[in-house]
């Protein structure tokens, strides 16, 4: 994790991320649904600075594949990363979820 020697941060940022989750993967479906590239890539764009408090690399990277492929790649390069994308956030934020229910976070 990027806050690596404060516990009660890591802890906080965890329980954000996890309760903030469905909505910035809901905002990504909406814009996927839409066709709206530059919504695409805000709604990448916010979930790579969320995950980089983590320092869960194969997140990180298809949030930022995703950001740049909104902007130059094809619908279907969007959507197949798009997915992966949700793929990492959703183990992710199932991760944080079980370990602040273990710290009673």
């Amino acid at each position: 994790m990027a806050v690596d020697g404060d516990p009660e941060l890591q802890s906080e940022l965890a329980m954000i991320f996890v309760q903030d989750c469905p909505r910035m993967l809901s905002e990504l479906d909406k814009a996927l649904q839409a066709h709206d590239f530059g919504a695409v890539e805000a709604a990448a764009h916010a979930l790579k600075s969320s995950l980089g408090n983590f320092g869960k690399r194969e997140a990180f990277q298809a949030a930022a594949r995703l950001e740049h492929t909104a902007f130059h790649g094809t619908l279907a390069d969007v959507k197949r990363i798009a997915l992966l994308l949700v793929e990492e956030v959703q183990r992710l934020s199932r991760e944080l979820a079980g370990t602040a229910h273990k710290t009673g976070v």
